[in-house]
């Protein structure tokens, strides 16, 4: 999943979101696979908010990020909130629907290298730190896990800073409008948690 939905979420710009997670935003972005010039994308009117259940155990609360136009590579920082109720161990199965809005149809985009209506078996695997005995003292330093497991609690970050660098939007990924919803289940299908996104590529 996090690839793309990170890409959406975290790549915004300077905005105060509170729990009911609707952001307005403009954000510079990313070159396609051609890597020219021309490919240079730009995100506007970004929105994102919880979209399961009450008793979801994963909410994203709040979201705060700056600058609020990012260029690749960028350096960051960003400030968080988010709850966990109950532990949640490998696998995390996320299913990631992509649809573009036609005139008064939303078309389905399917799945191609591995963004657009994608099924991700276990996310775990998707850490580049599942193997290590520590987590790097980024992570350490704001009480956050790197890898499956991740325990129940609440989890935040202010003004923790980052390296952004080059993303890649395919060339599939024409200007339009946007919206994609990720879910989240655990090995038991039992739902964690959903993440509701739109925007504008232009």
């Amino acid at each position: 999943m996090m690839n793309l939905i990170a890409l959406l979420l975290v790549l915004t710009g300077t905005a105060n979101i509170d729990a009911t997670g609707y952001l307005h935003q403009e954000i510079l972005i990313v070159r396609n696979y051609n890597n020219n010039n021309d490919g240079l994308k730009k995100i506007t009117n970004a929105r994102w908010n919880n979209c399961g259940p009450s008793n979801d155990p994963f909410k994203l609360e709040t979201l705060e990020i700056n600058p609020s136009d990012i260029h690749f590579p960028e350096k960051m920082t960003i400030s968080a909130s988010a709850k966990l109720n109950g532990n949640v161990s490998s696998p995390i199965h996320v299913a990631v629907t992509m649809k573009r809005k036609l005139a008064f149809f939303w078309v389905t985009i399917p799945c191609e290298k591995q963004v657009g209506t994608c099924y991700y078996q276990n996310v775990c695997t998707l850490s580049p730190y599942k193997n290590d005995p520590t987590c790097p003292k980024l992570f350490n330093d704001f009480h956050l896990p790197c890898r499956c497991p991740v325990l129940e609690g609440d989890y935040s970050v202010e003004d923790m800073r980052i390296n952004i660098p080059p993303i890649h939007v395919p060339e599939f990924l024409v200007n339009g409008k946007y919206g994609i919803r990720a879910n989240a289940y655990d090995a038991q299908n039992r739902h964690l948690g959903c993440l509701n996104v739109q925007f504008h590529l232009k």
